[in-house]
């Protein structure tokens, strides 16, 4: 359609409580006016478009009547006028408009020329004065009897009285219409009174009649439209956040609306609220301590993390907890003292712990460096608040220690040790970690460090030659550990083969106990060490024998090692050998005396002497034979083994000594 989407008027229309929407033309989208007159009332056209001019409406002559809340909205033009485009003829709008729109109206009424009689008019000039505003809404005005007795009422001579009424009667008081006029009341009398805008010739792009302004509180009384302030600003404590708006919101919460509101503003940063009539920023409520507000908080403020406090009411954000205090909980408004055996940097909502290691019993410690480090024989768990002192048994040998260790086996320590110490010669430690170290069972002793008891105390010794376990000596002391024997010296850890046997005494061998004591020899040095005897030059079997002196061997120390020398019993030692012909002597006596000897030899047998002689000769027999063990060991032994021989032909027997 060219012209008017909706109609095109040349001649009289009228449009009553009627919607034309979405329509479409060139010009007029909705209504086209050539001619004529066109009337629109409690209607309303929106959504429209032209593609040139008058989205809504286009007069191009005629009169266009737009009245009792009639609305052009949403309506478009490529060109000019949105809502209407004015080419020719009349548009106008009586209100009252829709509620929450303004039009600048005047009253329509009659322009007339001003009173203006003279003396002696003068009855004529005030009743003009009188009916002015009555003669605005008249397009001839006759006066009411009323208005004629009003007018003639001060005559009291009926006469004149008569006269007046009749001269009033006539229309004398209404002066004649100017050339100009605020509206076509000649054409439309029922405009008379009406408050109408009269559209001027230009394009109106707005929405008709146009919006009161959003913050501004809009009315469907004609009272309240006649300006662009509608009804007045939007009231304190409610909100007009839009265009149009003739009914108030209330203010939103968390916010406050002063006077003329369209976009309520922020409660600010700490402080809320959640009225919703608030009219200044002095009426939200401040945030308790312990919590924040940020700009515009609703409900209830929020309550401060853990980690974070707020000391003041009012506060928008909340601060760290300072370093050496905790926050442990939401809403908190007072940092707490951090926990002892931990420590606390910026922010801390759990205290973290010492390091294992390390202590404290303070409670303002911001770093794990602020720790105290355990000393040595102390040990520190994680987050310990005072040191442990390693428990007997165990140790911690240098400071920062998580735990103490046990000591070894062969040693024990008491409380709070920082080393662990050997047990002493005579005691033992069996398992690692023992605080004390039990004395050896009788008769056993030990050495440092032991973990078990396997020698033999001071006057005992071990008897066993062979190979024995530590543990069989431990599980059965009295068995393997005996007495000293006589004539013996038994420090601790003696066994048989160091049996010690002092001086004065021999014995024939490290495995037997026996132990003699040398009566005739000098030379017996026992089992140390033998002393320095000069000893002549030549052939000898050695330098000294078990026991002996330098020298001397064999038994009882009676043998002489140099082979030029024998043993003087008188010396009681081992002496040089005699010249040839004191030897000569010497062998002649030893014939003759042997004769003696065999004939006394049975004698000797039953006295004491004899057996100590006796004693000697089994010696010699049981480590040296009946021989001797050397060929040029000569001189006394000879008549030693000839005697033992002797004795046996005869039929001797050793004597049993008790």
């Amino acid at each position: 359609m060219q012209n008017g989407g909706a109609t095109y008027t040349h001649t009289d229309l009228n449009v009553i409580d009627s919607t034309i929407s979405g329509c479409n033309a060139q010009r007029g989208g909705a209504v086209y006016v050539s001619s004529g007159s066109a009337s629109l009332a409690r209607s309303t056209v929106s959504n429209c478009s032209a593609s040139e001019s008058g989205g809504g409406l286009y007069s191009a002559g005629g009169s266009a009547a737009l009245s009792e809340g009639t609305l052009i909205s949403g309506c478009s033009a490529e060109g000019e006028g949105n809502s209407i485009f004015l080419f020719a003829g009349e548009v106008s709008y009586a209100l009252p408009a829709p509620a929450g729109r303004w039009l600048p109206n005047a009253r329509c009424e009659v322009y007339r020329g001003a009173c203006s009689y003279r003396y002696p008019q003068t009855a004529k000039q005030a009743a003009c004065l009188e009916h002015r505003d009555n003669c605005k809404l008249a397009n001839a005005a006759t006066p009411s009897e009323e208005e004629k007795r009003a007018a003639c009422r001060r005559h009291s001579d009926p006469t004149k009285k008569e006269s007046c009424l009749e001269r009033v009667a006539e229309m004398w008081y209404c002066q004649a219409a100017t050339n100009v006029q605020p509206c076509n009341w000649e054409d439309d009398p029922s405009l008379l009174g009406k408050n109408l805008y009269q559209l001027p010739l230009r394009p109106v792009d707005q929405d008709f009649p146009f919006a009161c302004a959003a913050g501004l509180l809009g009315s469907a009384d004609p009272e309240d439209q006649s300006s662009s302030s509608c009804a007045g600003r939007c009231p304190a404590g409610s909100q007009c956040p839009e265009e149009a708006t003739y009914e108030t919101q209330p203010c939103d919460a968390g916010h406050y609306c002063p006077v003329g509101t369209s976009v309520p503003r922020p409660c600010l940063a700490g402080t809320f609220s959640n009225a919703t009539n608030l009219t200044a920023a002095g009426e939200c409520t401040d945030a308790s301590p312990g919590h924040f507000a940020t700009i515009g908080a609703t409900t209830e403020p929020t309550p401060c993390s853990p980690g974070s406090f707020a000391a003041k009411e009012g506060q928008s954000k909340c601060d760290h907890c300072p370093a050496g205090s905790q926050c442990p909980e939401e809403a908190t408004y007072e940092a707490q003292p951090c926990v002892a055996g931990h420590y606390c940097p910026v922010g801390t909502s759990v205290p973290r712990p010492c390091p294992a290691g390390s202590y404290s019993n303070g409670t303002n410690l911001t770093a794990a460096s602020e720790c105290t480090v355990a000393s040595s024989g102390y040990f520190a768990t994680i987050g310990a608040t005072e040191p442990t002192p390693c428990s007997p048994g165990s140790f911690a040998a240098k400071e920062g220690q998580a735990k103490c260790e046990s000591c070894a086996r062969g040693a024990s320590s008491g409380e709070g040790s920082g080393k662990c110490y050997e047990c002493e010669a005579g005691s033992y430690a069996a398992n690692a970690g023992q605080d004390l170290c039990f004395p050896c069972p009788h008769p056993l002793s030990s050495v440092n460090g032991s973990v078990t008891c396997s020698i033999c105390k001071a006057d005992h010794y071990l008897h066993i030659s062979t190979p024995v376990s530590d543990d069989d000596i431990f599980n059965s002391p009295t068995y393997y550990c005996q007495p000293c024997p006589s004539n013996a010296d038994c420090s601790t850890n003696t066994t048989l083969e160091t049996l010690g046997v002092p001086r004065g005494y021999w014995r024939a061998s490290p495995l037997t106990t026996e132990i003699h004591k040398c009566d005739v020899s000098k030379h017996c040095s026992g089992s140390g060490s033998a002393s320095e005897v000069e000893i002549p030059s030549g052939p000898r079997l050695a330098d000294s024998g078990p026991g002996c002196d330098t020298g001397h061997t064999g038994p009882l120390c009676e043998w002489c090692v140099n082979d030029e020398q024998y043993f003087s019993s008188a010396e009681s030692g081992c002496v040089d050998c005699p010249t040839t012909w004191r030897f000569g002597i010497l062998a002649g006596v030893i014939v003759a005396l042997s004769g003696v000897v065999l004939l006394s030899c049975r004698a000797l047998v039953s006295t004491e002497a004899w057996g100590r002689f006796s004693a000697r000769l089994d010696i010699i027999e049981s480590q040296v034979g009946p021989t001797p063990q050397h060929p040029r060991t000569r001189n006394s032994r000879l008549l030693h083994v000839t005697c033992l021989e002797a004795f046996r032909r005869i039929g001797w027997k050793k004597p049993v000594h008790t």
